[in-house]
């Protein structure tokens, strides 16, 4: 059991029992019904509360939003090919052990009778949870039970890939039972092979060439396909609890010179003063405290996140809705620089790095 599984399992068992004797879910999964904010609350949160927090809303935010949390690739395109409502309607989680383990892995996908797509498989790993992996139009996953999942890709109309993998025991990776993909054999002549592997490598080095027919290749993917099956799931048109936490204590961050005119007073700190100083403000709708200007220094952890080591320049006892703080600083190419973090209503201490779109050069500030 990874560490600080069994604490968050022991959690998780106390967070089923509370939905389980409130109607929401069903066996050992979290798979139908609506639940209220109150259930949440009582329960802690279950060890998955941010990650579905950051999620949805990540949806409700659709096409404006800047800051994607890890696996919503898939999640994302649902809500801009269909639109935010359609999305949350069709889109849902299910939480359960699906390998065995005891410590309970998050699912996020469409909703049964909507195509069975996975969209991203979630695990506890060191205490947090983490994105396991993340499936879209054209890297697709789908369920088949016990922790197994089909999968079908696509990289063009001489590159199709299927097959069949497993989380590992502790739900912290995939482990390939069969590859197999389609590629190019002479580029000269457009002859195209197909080859297998246990790997999950779309190498033709690395793998056995199948010698089959076109219809063979994909008999064999149609029948792997039979086996798919659905998972029952909250929606997220349900999942009202993140939706007024974040009402609940969240700060923005806005350009000065567009924000200053509707505040009396405010405070100031300078970061840096050179000629490319920019001035943001930071400001609350709900009081919260132990208010920090945090400079960061980014690095990666053994999984490949990017971490950051972090240096308190600026302390506060408490950010109002009265009195915001005007920061003076400098972005430094795109690597995040400059964070902030605070303690919210709830008494949980969020931390954010401090981000500008490419797109539209507007603020946004990334949860970390």
């Amino acid at each position: 059991m990874p560490s600080g599984g069994k604490e968050y399992f022991m959690k998780f068992s106390k967070w089923l029992r509370i939905l389980a004797v409130s109607g929401c879910i069903a066996a050992t999964a979290v798979s139908a019904g609506a639940f209220s904010c109150s259930d949440f609350e009582r329960s802690g949160g279950g060890p998955y509360k941010e990650t579905l927090d950051a999620l949805y809303e990540n949806m409700t935010a659709g096409e404006g939003s800047n800051d994607q949390p890890a696996g919503s690739v898939g999640i994302m395109e649902t809500v801009n090919a269909l639109g935010r409502e359609a999305a949350l309607q069709g889109t849902g989680f299910s939480i359960e052990d699906i390998t065995g383990d005891g410590v309970p892995e998050l699912l996020v996908g469409s909703m049964p009778g909507s195509g069975e797509s996975v969209y991203a498989v979630y695990t506890i790993r060191n205490g947090t949870p983490a994105a396991v992996f993340d499936g879209w139009a054209r890297n697709g996953y789908y369920a088949l039970g016990g922790g197994r999942f089909y999968y079908h890709g696509s990289g063009g109309a001489a590159y199709s890939a299927f097959g069949t993998c497993h989380l590992s025991y502790d739900g912290s990776r995939i482990e390939w039972e069969d590859f197999y993909f389609s590629d190019i054999k002479d580029s000269s002549a457009g002859t195209i092979g197909y080859f297998h592997n246990e790997t999950g490598v779309w190498k033709k080095a690395e793998a056995e060439e199948l010698f089959i027919s076109r219809d063979r290749f994909f008999e064999m993917d149609e029948t792997l396909r039979t086996g798919i099956r659905a998972i029952g799931k909250v929606p997220f048109s349900e999942y009202a609890c993140s939706h007024e936490a974040a009402a609940d204590g969240t700060v923005q961050a806005r350009w000065a010179e567009d924000a200053l005119s509707d505040y009396g007073e405010y405070d100031e700190f300078m970061a840096e003063t050179s000629e490319y100083q920019v001035r943001v403000l930071f400001s609350t709708q709900d009081e919260v405290g132990d208010f920090r200007v945090l400079r960061l220094v980014p690095d990666l952890d053994e999984e490949g996140n990017m971490t950051f080591f972090e240096t308190e320049l600026y302390y506060a006892d408490r950010l109002t809705a009265e009195r915001p703080l005007v920061l003076g600083m400098v972005f430094h190419g795109d690597t995040p620089g400059y964070g902030i973090s605070y303690t919210d209503g709830n008494g949980r201490t969020r931390r954010f790095y401090i981000g500008m779109s490419g797109d539209d050069g507007s603020l946004f500030l990334g949860e970390f």
